[in-house]
């Protein structure tokens, strides 16, 4: 079946328009269907007396899904500390006590989408 210049071009524009809409995507939207997770999602230090000490590393917390790059946000940044504040993709973070007793510290995770999770830390004493 032969068409006629009139009847192509129509077509053609039609094609292009449907194929410039979808747009293809992004860096920055990748990850948005897929699950966003931590693991851990919570870490708690156990002390035998009561006072709590400071321990270097006691968690490595891995980022998982979403939308990298991820911004850390500690919430109790006098008693806990995190090694950094930006996560990249398939990335981790480290989260260690600077002494004191609390119950719960949250570190708040946000992916490039705007989504959050929580790490719930606790250190307790006895």
């Amino acid at each position: 079946m032969k068409l006629t210049r009139y009847v192509r071009m129509p077509l053609l524009l039609a094609s292009l328009a449907v194929l410039a809409s979808c747009g293809g995507g992004g860096e920055d939207e990748a990850g948005a269907d897929v699950v966003f997770s931590i693991s851990p999602a919570e870490v708690t230090q156990n002390w035998t007396t009561a006072a709590c000490g400071a321990v270097d590393n006691v968690a490595t917390v891995y980022v998982y899904g979403g939308a990298a790059p991820y911004q850390l946000n500690n919430t109790f940044p006098d008693v806990m500390k995190v090694d950094k504040s930006t996560v990249p993709k398939n990335g981790s973070f480290t989260v260690s006590l600077l002494g004191g007793c609390f119950s719960p510290g949250i570190v708040t995770v946000v992916d490039a989408l705007g989504r959050t999770i929580n790490l719930t830390v606790n250190s307790k004493g006895t």
